[in-house]
């Protein structure tokens, strides 16, 4: 999974939960991204913990940079300005899901992403717009920034099922791989 990917999440989540938060919108309609953005964290903490490829300049970047952003939305955003989250929620979904499925399209395989992850997503987002229809009547930013979403994971299982057989072949030489390595380190 491409790191702008995992970091757009924890902008986008952030976006949408302090949103609806500073909106007094009922939880129903932005609670769910609360516990998204929760994950994203857990994520982005065990990928730096995993990818050894991440310096510690970039892990304080984001650390340093993600914490005062969440301090500004919350102590410094204006009301009139907080729409600003929305509509922010369309580029960082396009660039960080973009890059993902561009990611996936120069390997020609998922990795090891998850259909269940990918269709729980799917299945979240269209939820969601049937709960922002009946609940937040009138929020255009809102509605369009969960519409492109839908595409955009949509074409992420798409991928899925195009690249499921080099997915499977990948996953099978990786799997070899680390059978090799554990040979040699008995030896």
């Amino acid at each position: 999974m491409a790191k702008a990917s995992l970091y757009g999440d924890l902008l986008l989540y952030a976006n949408w939960f302090f949103y609806g938060l500073l909106q007094n919108f009922p939880i129903t309609a932005y609670g769910e991204n609360g516990a998204l953005l929760g994950q994203s964290l857990i994520i982005v903490a065990m990928m730096w913990h995993f990818d050894k490829t991440t310096s510690v300049q970039e892990k304080m970047a984001v650390g340093v940079g993600f914490g005062l952003y969440v301090l500004m939305i919350l102590f410094a955003l204006p009301p009139e300005y907080q729409s600003i989250l929305i509509s922010m929620s369309l580029p960082i979904t396009i660039y960080g899901r973009g890059s993902q499925i561009l990611e996936t399209y120069r390997l020609k395989h998922c990795g090891a992403q998850s259909i269940i992850t990918l269709g729980t997503t799917l299945i979240g987002i269209t939820i969601r717009i049937i709960t922002t229809l009946s609940e937040l009547k009138g929020e255009v930013y809102v509605m369009m920034g969960m519409i492109v979403s839908l595409f955009i994971n949509g074409t992420l299982v798409v991928q899925y099922f195009l690249y499921k057989t080099n997915t499977e072949k990948f996953l099978e030489e990786l799997a070899k791989t680390k059978e090799e390595e554990k040979k040699k380190k008995k030896e």
